[in-house]
């Protein structure tokens, strides 16, 4: 028998060495990038440098996935040097230390994006989620001073009685959710409801209302309007339209919870099928929106890494496929009329949006409604903004659209679907025209003869 080293490290793994200093430094690096990936790597690094802070989840997801090619190559490359007993000592080793470093992580409580959690956090002091009255802000646990909260629940300092806007000359009333409560404008100044209400202002005795919450559809707007159109009398009520809202429609009030460790809404309810709807505890609500795999820290770079790959090859699809692509797209162009009869939600968001245009005719109101279009709405509609024009027509609401005025560039970068500041003043601009208009009409209408 020959006493060579490939002989002598199959007899005896123990005697096993790296066979040169290029194996080595790739050991270390791999020992780094997975410390990178690692939780307690992520949670050090995250916050110290910020210019790189956007770019250090997916780096650490493709980090882990080089890191996984590599060792798979390195087990091809050295299989006969690599004793079977080693290699289960190191994997039993890993999951150990990984489920160590989480808990130990979550136990001192590091500020991570990943952190693991085994407890449902407390719901946050300032949401009030009430299945009778809707959803609204508690003003006196709400601590943003950017963005006041009134006594009533609603953006803005004014309180909602028929004294604040006793005298106003111009009153008017707005109905939306997030986009018109000003959700990622830098302040509420900034949201096209405020601009709104400044231009009126403007050397008038004017009022402005805005009864907007995030997260509700036409059900709660309803309300609304039935609760403070008698007291405001507005002359103007405007409503804004995103096309969640269809799917909203189709569930109570009250949808969501926040949660203090998170301001994302979690959904209150679960929809079983054929109209049945169960209403989700705190805990219950809290799990299913965040699974197991979102909770792990690396488990989470893990699905970013095939998430990104994922979408580079949608991207690279079209590119290798042009044809392909082209006959998925007249697909989908085609049958355009059923598949706007059949939207989920547009028999119930039609049965409402009567309800408000006549609730609002019968306050002698003007109702214009403001149809917001999706980032993505701004090239071709989608299937849901189109049905939304749609039923606005059939209605014979007034409404106006913003997908000439607004770019790409006026919404904040994916994955929200909001307004920047930019997007706001030129949501803002075109309904004050519309506003002026209507008010020029309407006095002209009651000038005498």
């Amino acid at each position: 028998m020959t006493n060579d080293p490939e002989n002598l490290s199959l007899q005896n793994p123990r005697k096993q060495k790296w066979p040169s200093r290029t194996n080595g430094a790739v050991a270390v690096m791999l020992m780094v990038v997975g410390f990178v990936c690692s939780p307690s790597g992520y949670s050090l690094l995250s916050g110290r440098i910020q210019a790189i802070d956007a770019f250090l989840f997916p780096a650490s997801g493709w980090g882990l996935g080089l890191v996984l090619i590599a060792a798979g190559s390195l087990l091809f490359a050295f299989r006969r040097r690599i004793h079977p007993s080693n290699l289960l000592l190191f994997t039993v080793t890993c999951a150990i230390c990984f489920a160590a470093m989480e808990f130990v992580l979550a136990d001192f409580g590091v500020h991570s994006s990943f952190r693991f959690k085994w407890r449902t956090p407390k719901l946050v002091s300032w949401w009030d989620f009430n299945p009778v009255t809707g959803s609204r802000y508690i003003a006196r646990e709400w601590g943003n001073p950017n963005w006041p909260i009134n006594p009533d629940g609603f953006p803005g300092t004014a309180r909602f009685t028929a004294e604040t806007c006793a005298g106003a000359d111009i009153r008017t009333l707005m109905l939306g959710d997030s986009f018109t409560w000003g959700v990622q404008a830098t302040s509420y100044a900034n949201s096209y409801a405020a601009l709104l209400e400044k231009r009126l202002q403007a050397g008038r005795n004017a009022v402005v209302w805005n009864t907007a919450i995030p997260g509700i559809g036409q059900k709660q707007e309803l309300l609304s309007l039935k609760t403070y159109a008698p007291l405001l009398r507005p002359q103007i009520v405007i409503l804004g339209f995103f096309m969640n809202d269809f799917d909203d429609n189709m569930y109570p009030l009250s949808m969501y919870y926040i949660f203090e460790d998170s301001p994302v809404f979690v959904m209150r309810y679960e929809d079983k099928g054929n109209g049945r709807i169960r209403t989700l505890t705190p805990t219950e609500a809290y799990w299913r929106a965040h699974p197991l795999s979102e909770r792990l820290s690396a488990s989470r770079v893990f699905l970013r890494f095939f998430g990104v790959a994922r979408n580079v090859q949608q991207w690279m699809a079209p590119l290798i496929r042009r044809d392909a692509f082209r006959e998925r797209n007249a697909v989908v162009k085609t049958g355009d009329s059923e598949l706007i009869c059949s939207l989920r939600g547009r028999k119930e968001t039609a049965d409402l949006l009567t309800q408000i245009r006549d609730c609002v005719e019968g306050q002698q109101a003007r109702l214009i409604g403001l149809i917001i279009p999706h980032i993505d709405d701004l090239a071709t509609p989608s299937t849901a903004y189109r049905a939304a024009v749609s039923l606005f027509d059939s209605l014979g609401i007034e409404y106006i659209e913003l997908r000439d005025c607004l770019k790409r560039s006026d919404y904040v970068s994916r994955p929200s679907v909001y307004w920047n500041d930019s997007g706001h003043k030129k949501a803002a601009g075109v309904l004050i025209e519309k506003v002026e208009e209507v008010l020029s009409e309407t006095a002209q209408d009651s000038s005498p003869a």
